[in-house]
């Protein structure tokens, strides 16, 4: 399990290896916010796991839009293999789609966690187009949604 002041550490140098971060935050013992220009990530570290958590929000589909956005986001977490395990949840009855990783923590190296970082913000990007488009848009292609060479889910 790593030391609590180690993962701020590589969180802070993460910024170094990824140009696109803008300010990286510590939000509480265990938390902290990493802001890209259009993208704000959050991340947690869940002691009792050693995993750190990921969630960006997508937005609120249009009311037109709520159904089919609901049934793409569930044939996707249906390909957890292909989307290395990415995941969405909804804040509440008419809340904001958020989309969750997470990552082992124990050996995460700075340049690692900028990769992830960088990986999850697009996917925030591309998700979120097509969540709150008011136009029928075509779902992202897993093999597209995903590069699991940067994304990979380890479990200590």
């Amino acid at each position: 399990m790593p030391e609590l002041s180690r993962l701020t550490e590589t969180i802070a140098e993460s910024a170094k290896y990824e140009d696109s971060i803008v300010t990286v935050l510590q939000t509480g013992d265990a938390a902290w916010q990493v802001e890209f220009e259009d993208v704000s990530i959050e991340l947690e570290f869940d002691a009792d796991s050693g995993r750190l958590v990921l969630t960006g929000i997508l937005g609120v589909p249009t009311p037109e839009r709520r159904l089919a956005v609901f049934e793409t986001l569930l044939s996707y977490a249906l390909l957890w293999r292909e989307t290395g395990f990415l995941r969405v949840g909804l804040g509440g009855a008419d809340g904001a789609l958020v989309l969750i990783a997470d990552s082992g923590a124990d050996g995460l190296l700075p340049a690692a966690l900028a990769a992830m970082l960088g990986d999850f913000a697009e996917k925030i990007r591309v998700w979120r187009d097509f969540t709150v488009s008011e136009t029928s848009v075509s779902a992202p292609a897993p093999a597209l949604a995903v590069d699991l060479h940067s994304f990979v889910r380890i479990w200590a």
